[in-house]
């Protein structure tokens, strides 16, 4: 979900957390917040971006076309995604709760 508030790990130092310990944390902790926090239709991406500068005036067509490059691999990236999860989802693989 991208929530950092909610993080908890599986393990520390060695320790495994067990089962009821995690199910307490997404009881007391997760579940009450879900109220609280908007929940993302589908996780971020991390995909390499061009740095924000200051620009003076307007920018250059190969910003501009760079920029316009960037999204249309990011919008392949999700479009081939879904697709493949559709597929596993079609072989019994996954369902809607696994996204």
């Amino acid at each position: 979900m991208g929530w950092k508030e909610v993080y908890h790990q599986w393990s520390q130092e060695g320790k495994v957390f067990s089962s009821t310990h995690l199910l307490a944390h997404l009881i007391s902790v997760v579940i009450p917040l879900k109220q609280k926090l908007h929940v993302p239709n589908e996780p971020t991406i991390n995909h390499p971006q061009p740095p924000e500068i200051q620009t003076l005036g307007t920018k250059s067509t190969l910003l501009k076309s760079f920029t316009m490059a960037n999204q249309d691999k990011i919008d392949e990236f999700k479009r081939d995604s879904y697709a493949e999860h559709e597929c596993r989802e079609e072989a019994g693989e996954g369902g809607r709760c696994m996204r």
